[in-house]
Order: structure tokens, then C-alpha cells, then sequence
């Protein structure tokens, strides 16, 4: 008896993973991901001086774009391609060209892209673009001058004096 049991118990235990697992056959695709890269939790940042950039957007589904602005602003940005086809089961890492105006408001601009999937169910996904209204002065980096070996001056001496200028 208790032989019969530990089988019946083995074979139950073997069978559930073939009973519980379910297809839906109905649909090609069963993971359905929607994303830009990469990830950034403030949305993109750009400069006052800046035209171009580039964000990556990651797509299962078929997808369009669009590109919002606060109400009464005019177009400052622009992102190309505003749509793509995806295939069935196939996953895909589309860079998108952003082109900015630029900014000589003295404020700070903002924008949203919004990027719709419809496969079964409508997803849609933003990524806040924001315009700043001062340089990056970071880039390129600055570069320092020091002075010329055979005209080292001491610590001590006028700035003008101690910084040879090419």
C-alpha cells in the first residue's frame, strides 16, 4: 500500500508541469516588451547649443512616435522615425535621431516623446526631453595651460607672468 502511494505521488508529481503549462496560440508573440535605452530616470538632458542626439528604443511590437509640447510652444524638437514594424517573435533596437533647435529663450524648454505598441493591448511609453537654457561647458573639456619648460617662474611671481600663452 504504501508502495502505491509513493508512485501514485512520483507520477502525480511528474505530470503537474505537463498539466499546468498553457499556450496561447492565438497570439505569436508572448513577451511583449517596450523600453528606451538607455534608462534614464529624468528623461534625456541636452544644452542650450546642442542639434542632435540619439536615443535607443526597444520594441517586440510594431511601434509609433510622437512628440508633444506644452501647449502654445512652438516645435522644437523632432525625432525620426516617427514609426516601425516589428515582426512576430522578433525583438528589436531601433536608435531614434532626435534634432533640437536651438535654445536662445533664456528658459528652460521641455518636450515628451511618446512611443505607442499596439499588439492585443495598447502600451504607450514617454521619455521627457528637457532643453536648457545655458551651454555645457564641460565639453569639450577645458585644457589647461601651464608653463613653458624654459620659462618656469616660481610660485610667486604675476599670474601673466607665470602662464605662457602659445
Amino acid at each position: 500500500m504504501r508502495t502505491l502511494l509513493l508512485t501514485a505521488v512520483a507520477l502525480l508529481g511528474l505530470a503537474a508541469p505537463a498539466i499546468l503549462t498553457s499556450c496561447d496560440n492565438d497570439t505569436p508573440n508572448q513577451l511583449h516588451q517596450l523600453n528606451f535605452i538607455p534608462i534614464q530616470s529624468g528623461g534625456r538632458l541636452c544644452y542650450a547649443d546642442q542639434s542632435t542626439d540619439t536615443v535607443g528604443l526597444q520594441s517586440t511590437d510594431s511601434w509609433t512616435l510622437a512628440v508633444a509640447t506644452p501647449q502654445g510652444t512652438p516645435a522644437w524638437l523632432t525625432a525620426a522615425p516617427e514609426s516601425g514594424r516589428v515582426e512576430a517573435n522578433h525583438f528589436v533596437t531601433q536608435p531614434l535621431a532626435l534634432r533640437f533647435s536651438p535654445n536662445t529663450t533664456g528658459a528652460v524648454r521641455t518636450a515628451r516623446l511618446n512611443v505607442t505598441a499596439a499588439a492585443g493591448t495598447t502600451r504607450t511609453i514617454g521619455l521627457p526631453v528637457v532643453q536648457l537654457p545655458w551651454l555645457d561647458i564641460r565639453r569639450p573639456a577645458p585644457t589647461m595651460l601651464r608653463p613653458a619648460a624654459e620659462t618656469d617662474t616660481p610660485a610667486s611671481a604675476p599670474r601673466a607672468q607665470r602662464l605662457q600663452f602659445p
